[in-house]
């Protein structure tokens, strides 16, 4: 009984850690193109104000 009890707690541990990985990767995928996108406005604002 305790073993399984146990072995439900573990299995429920890994989940919610794969969930944690994945949220992580998706934060920082947002935070890239956010900040890819940002640099790139900067940029073609930039080019409009020199020509």
């Amino acid at each position: 009984m305790v073993n399984v009890t146990n072995k439900e707690i573990y299995n429920k541990l890994l989940e919610i850690e794969k969930q944690v990985i994945r949220t992580n990767g998706r934060v920082a995928l947002n935070r890239w193109i956010s900040s890819t996108a940002l640099t790139f406005v900067v940029l073609c604002i930039g080019w409009m104000i020199l020509t």
